[in-house]
């Protein structure tokens, strides 16, 4: 990675845009250069820039954001930092810039702005924060902390590492290597060995707590299961019988409900036609009335029309006279308008004169010396303001030049008195190092013996763990040994079974068995058939014989009726006939004159005429063969219905008759099928035959049971000492394993125990020699007092040295505020003179101006007031517009009043011969009205409207009666369906003896079999979850001990990983981690040595952790501590670990730019000159190098140099002309 260009604006001292081409020249040519200049001035800003368009912080502010920003420069708006560099070749620009609020200095901060992009491309990589930084580290390989160590580099950090202690070299070679990763690992080693040693633990727990039923349990409970099976079986069948049963008689009800429902909707229908009648009536009468609808609709439409017609004709007339007396109103009001109009002409023609002469010239003149006299008081009012600021500023100034010289004479006092505290600063620092590490070892040393004693209390745990585990795995094997005997004798049990019956055999035997059971239920029910038919079948033949017998008395008894009724029916025409001859005869006899002929005989006298007839008795008699006859035909008649009820009964039993004899003989040709199927030979006719089968088939079954109960139990018996020998092995094998694994862990214990004791040898030596070395340094100086008082009196001296440098800097700051105040108050004071000169001549000019403006707004105001040109012309053209407008309003009203008249005679006269042609028309209609009337039934007109109905009336009536009729049609419709539907499930062929037992009866068997089918199911269910709970109990202990086997595997793994690497605090890996990283660091900064000084050597202390010494290859390689080190010694081992940790730390990315920042100053001439040797050469292998120094020395060697001025008196600073950026 290389530094291409920098471009920064307004951060901290630097105030102003600047930017340095660090690839033009004078960079390109000498890769070296000295960024130089005062302290203060603001050196290391240009570093500060770099970080901050990269990673937005920088090392000595932290994160620069909306809320934190004490980077800008003080009373700017805006803050820039771009870094243009390059990465294997390409080119990127990062960019930061931060704002405030509309670009004022006292506005609220923005949020940053970033970008990264690829300058030769110009393409955006990210434009947010967060993505940027990622985008950054992906390309460079360095984060923010890696970026200070490798590119920025500061001598006072890295002297810090090179003399602090193990703990502190640990967290700094973590923080800048990245190596916490093993310390993780090493967590994560020993969280998973206890993660996996608690696991197994619970899984063993697991396997103790399963409780399995035994062998004879298991099998009981299977028995029981077949049992229940069968019951459930037979009375599922029962069950299915009585349903069909109940389904008959809930569908007989309901078409009996059905048949009464639609009998009574049809009921309703034929009473809602009879109800209507008054209506029906009505529609009927409406016939001949709606023939003349139309005719009388013309006549009625031809009498409202004229009707409408004359009043609209009365109201146009209103309106004609009206408009008469407006139009007469419209003429005059036109008339006075346009004499308003010509007025208001005249006034706006004078007015506009006097306008254009006088008035409007002297506005001008007025206007434009307002001009002037406002610009001249604007001016003055300016100079009158700058002149008090002037004169504030100059009092402020004066203030601060007595309160410089009040602090100059303080500070110096100050120092004066406290010159002894500049000369103990400089070995404050070592002091505190050292008296640190003191506290640290003897820390470290606690440490070693607490783990000591813990190591030893776990020693001696162990090794009672150790006894304790010899002896279970002593009482395991005599376990096991046990368990393989029980294992071969369930063996030889469950082979001697098998030669008897295999379980396939004894299965398909008892399904065979089962498989009959459907078949001998089926035979059953064939036979109750059989049965049911044949009492049947019995019964109707003996009722047939009856009924023949009864028919034949009967038509015996009809024969002899109906001769006795063709007697008395001739006896009765007989007399009939007699009656109406004597009643004709009769007759005669009253028609007989005496004198005259007889009609019949012509005989003149008649005598016979005198004798009465005897009809009553005639009658008598009549009447008696009447009822003889009647009574016969009564007779009669009941004897035919007799005879006709007894063959329909004859010929409806018929039908059932050859269906029982086809029912008997199916009956019977299943009976042989079944028979068959079963391979046995049974009468149909015997009842005892089936019950002795099926007591035979169940003892079958319950021994075939019996056997494959005995044969399954042996199996899983042997099943069961099988996986308890396994388990047995298995814990057989995981207690040895456990025993070797203690044995191995006791050993690790005493092998750590001695290297505590070694480790806790040396620290105890090199302690004594730290408190030695640091009492003499003391002791040169003048402390007399105990280590124990020593930091107390090191935080005073700290503490004087920092306020002596404070007051020095002060001094420094001061001096220079004072001078520059005194020059700009001369300054000033010559500002106010010149001011006050010119602001006396703009108060003459302006009172002049003021004099000449008054006259001219005299004169105007004499002539026109104070009204203003523009509003008088603009309200002259309204008044004249408004006349106009009038004007024009009353023409336009006065011809539309003119037109409405016109248009009401047209109306007028329109509406007049309409009004002739409706009443010819009516007049016509009329007349065919009348014509139409008498050819009607009806008599006159108020007759034919009463017969008329509405149309709603019509229609509704129409609509009722079509709905009634499609009603009564339908009921009857479905009147006959339901009782069809009745006699279908009466005709059913086993309605005759399902009717035998009643609805009530039926229900309740049925619900009885239910229950008892329920509880079986449910009892079954039991059983069968039982036996599945068992099942899935096994499965899962056989899947538990592969758990478990598979845990102890893992255990053991993870048990030899944590052996080698893992610690609770992740101590053990991340230090032998450390120890590879600082063996690494050692080797690269011993190369930098080389190429800086040939003479010294970093070496780790073997067996010393993440200890260092120094190697003198000028002593015979003599190693001393790196405390005795001198300053400038210091320096060149410092810098070599700088530029390797450079080195490590960069290790995706070659840093091509340095930055060396300070650490110079403590130098004497011979080591700067090794220093600035080692810089050349490091300069020369490519890298572009940047030293931040005020050392003179410095400057002399090093040509090429970046100078940063500070500005007296304004505490802002600048860099050389030629790296502005100017707009």
């Amino acid at each position: 990675m290389k530094i291409l260009t920098l471009r920064l604006k307004n951060l901290n001292s630097l105030k102003g845009e600047w930017k340095l081409d660090f690839t033009q020249s004078p960079f390109a040519e000498n890769g070296l250069f000295a960024i130089t200049g005062p302290t203060g001035a603001g050196k290391t800003t240009l570093l500060d820039a770099i970080c901050l368009a990269l990673y937005h912080q920088t090392p000595r502010l932290g994160q620069i954001s909306q809320t934190s920003n004490e980077i800008m420069t003080r009373g700017s708006a805006e803050s820039i930092a771009e870094v243009e560099f390059e990465v294997k070749g390409i080119a990127y620009r990062a960019f930061w810039s931060m704002r405030r609020a509309r670009g004022q200095a006292d506005g609220n901060l923005q949020p940053a702005d970033v970008e990264l992009a690829e300058v030769q491309s110009g393409k955006v990589l990210a434009n947010q924060v967060r993505p940027k930084n990622e985008e950054i580290e992906r390309i460079t390989g360095l984060d923010f902390a890696r970026f200070t160590k490798s590119m920025l580099l500061s001598q006072g950090d890295f002297a810090a590492f090179l003399n602090a202690n193990e703990s502190e070299r640990a967290e700094l070679l973590e923080e800048l290597t990245g190596t916490e990763i093993y310390g993780l690992i090493s967590k994560r080693v020993h969280d998973d060995y206890t993660q996996a040693k608690q696991d197994l633990r619970e899984l063993q727990a697991k396997l103790a707590g399963f409780q399995l039923l035994s062998a004879d349990e298991l099998t009981a409970i299977e028995q029981e299961q077949q049992q229940v099976s069968t019951q459930q079986v037979l009375l599922s069948e029962q069950l299915s019988a009585w349903q069909q049963h109940q389904q008959w008689w809930e569908q007989q009800q309901q078409a009996t409900q059905q048949q009464q429902l639609e009998a009574n909707r049809a009921q309703q229908a034929q009473q809602a036609l009879h109800d209507a009648a008054a209506d029906l009536a009505k529609l009927s009468q409406n016939e001949p009335a709606e023939r003349l609808r139309t005719p009388f609709s013309l006549l009625q439409k031809s009498r409202d029309d004229l009707q409408a017609l004359i009043s609209e004709l009365v109201k146009t007339e209103q309106q004609q006279q009206l408009t008469i007396a407006d139009l007469a109103k419209q003429r005059s009001q036109l008339e006075h308008a346009e004499q308003a109009l010509e007025h208001t002409k005249q006034q706006n023609q004078q007015q506009e004169t006097l306008l254009n002469e006088q008035v409007v010239p002297l506005d001008h003149q007025i206007d434009g010396l307002a001009q002037q006299q406002s610009a001249q008081q604007q001016r003055l009012d300016s100079l009158q303001q700058k002149l008090q600021q002037m004169q504030a500023d100059d009092r402020q100034l004066q203030q601060k030049l007595q309160l410089l010289q009040q602090q100059l004479t303080t500070t110096a006092r100050y120092l004066t008195e406290h010159q002894t505290d500049a000369e103990i600063n400089r070995y404050l620092s070592s002091w505190q190092q050292a008296l640190g590490q003191l506290e640290k070892s003897q820390v470290q040393l606690n440490q070693l013996a607490t783990e000591k004693q813990q190591i030893e209390r776990e020693s001696t745990a162990l090794q009672s763990s150790l006894q304790a585990q010899q002896h279970t795995l002593q009482q395991h094997d005599k376990a096991l040994q046990a368990q393989q005997q029980q294992h071969l004798q369930r063996q030889n049990e469950w082979q001697h079974l098998l030669q008897q019956a295999d379980e396939a055999t004894l299965q398909q035997q008892l399904q065979q068995l089962t498989l009959r059971w459907p078949q001998l239920h089926q035979a059953e029910n064939c036979q109750q058939q059989y049965w049911q038919a044949k009492q049947e079948q019995q019964q109707l033949q003996a009722t047939q014989q009856q009924l023949h017998t009864q028919q034949q008395q009967l038509t015996t008894a009809r024969a002899k009726l109906l001769d006795e009724y063709q007697r008395h029916k001739v006896q009765v025409d007989d007399l009939q006939q007699l009656i109406s001859q004597e009643e004709q005869l009769a007759h005669y006899r009253q028609q007989l004159v005496a004198g005259e002929a007889c009609p019949l005989c012509g005989a003149s006298e008649h005598p016979a005429a005198a004798i009465p007839l005897d009809l009553p008795d005639t009658q008598a008699r009549l009447q008696q063969a009447q009822q003889q006859a009647e009574h016969t035909l009564a007779a009669g008649q009941q004897s035919r219905e007799a005879l006709d009820k007894c063959t329909a009964e004859l010929a409806a039993q018929a039908p059932r008759l050859s269906k029982l004899a086809e029912l008997i003989s199916a009956t019977q040709q299943q009976w042989q099928q079944h028979c068959v199927a079963l391979d046995v030979t049974l009468d149909i006719n015997d009842s005892q035959a089936l019950p002795q089968l099926s007591q035979t088939l169940q003892q079958q079954i319950a021994r075939t049971n019996a056997q494959l109960t005995a044969l399954r139990q042996s199996e899983k018996a042997v099943i069961q000492a099988q996986q308890s020998l396994i388990e047995q092995q298995q814990v057989q094998a995981q207690k040895a394993h456990q025993l070797n694994l203690l044995q191995q862990q006791h050993l690790n214990l005493q092998q750590r125990q001695g290297q505590l004791t070694q480790q806790q040898t040396a620290q105890q030596h090199d302690q004594q020699q730290q408190k030695q070395q640091l009492q003499n340094q003391l002791s040169v100086q003048g402390y007399q007092g105990t280590l124990q008082q020593l930091p107390a009196w090191l935080e005073q001296k700290q503490q004087d040295a920092k306020r002596y440098q404070q007051t020095l800097q002060q001094q420094q700051q001061r001096q220079q505020d004072l001078a520059s105040s005194t020059a700009a108050q001369q300054a000033l004071q010559q500002q106010i003179s010149t001011l006050s000169t010119e602001l006396q001549q703009t108060e003459h000019v302006a009172q002049r101006q003021t004099t000449q403006l008054q006259a001219l707004k005299a004169q105007r105001h004499s002539l026109f007031g104070e009204q203003v040109v523009s509003q008088a012309r603009h309200t002259l053209q309204q008044q004249l517009q408004h006349a106009q407008q009038l004007w024009q309003q009353q023409q336009q009203q006065y011809r539309q009043v003119e037109q409405r008249h016109t248009e009401l005679s047209s109306v007028l006269n329109n509406l007049q011969q309409r009004q002739q042609q409706l009443q010819q028309q009516l007049k016509e209609q009329s007349t065919a009205w009348q014509n139409s009337l008498q050819l009607s039934p009806f008599a006159h007109e108020a007759a034919f409207l009463a017969a008329l109905l509405p149309e709603a009336e019509r229609s509704h009536l129409q609509s009722k009666k079509q709905q009634l009729e499609e009603t009564w049609q339908s009921a009857n419709t479905l009147l006959q369906k339901a009782n069809e539907q009745l006699q279908a499930l009466l005709e059913h062929e086993q309605a005759s003896a399902w009717q035998k037992v009643s609805a009530t009866e039926v229900a309740a068997t049925r619900q009885q079999l239910s229950q008892q089918q329920t509880e079986l199911l449910s009892r079954l269910g039991q059983l069968k979850e039982q036996l599945n709970q068992q099942q899935q109990l096994r499965e899962r202990q056989q899947s538990l001990l592969v758990d478990i086997n598979t845990q102890q595997q893992r255990y053991d793994e993870i048990t030899q990983l944590h052996t080698l690497i893992g610690s609770a605090s992740g101590d053990k890996f991340r230090r032998f981690a450390q120890g590879l990283t600082l063996d690494n660091l050692v080797y690269l900064a011993n190369n930098q040595l080389r190429q800086l000084h040939g003479r010294y050597l970093l070496k780790r202390k073997e067996q010393a952790g993440l200890s260092l010494t120094v190697q003198d290859t000028w002593q015979g390689d003599s190693e001393r501590d790196t405390k005795t080190l001198s300053g400038g010694e210091s320096f060149l081992v410092s810098l070599a670990l700088a530029l390797a940790l450079s080195d490590l730390v960069s290790h995706k990315t070659s840093i091509d730019s340095l930055f060396l920042d300070e650490g110079f100053g403590t130098l004497d001439a011979q080591t700067l000159d090794i220093a600035l040797d080692a810089l050349d050469n490091l300069n020369a292998t490519g890298k572009m190098i940047g030293v931040i120094s005020h050392i003179e020395a410095m400057k002399e060697r090093i040509p090429t140099q970046l100078r940063v001025k500070k500005n007296t008196g304004f505490g802002f600073s600048q860099l050389d002309e030629c790296y502005r950026v100017t707009n």
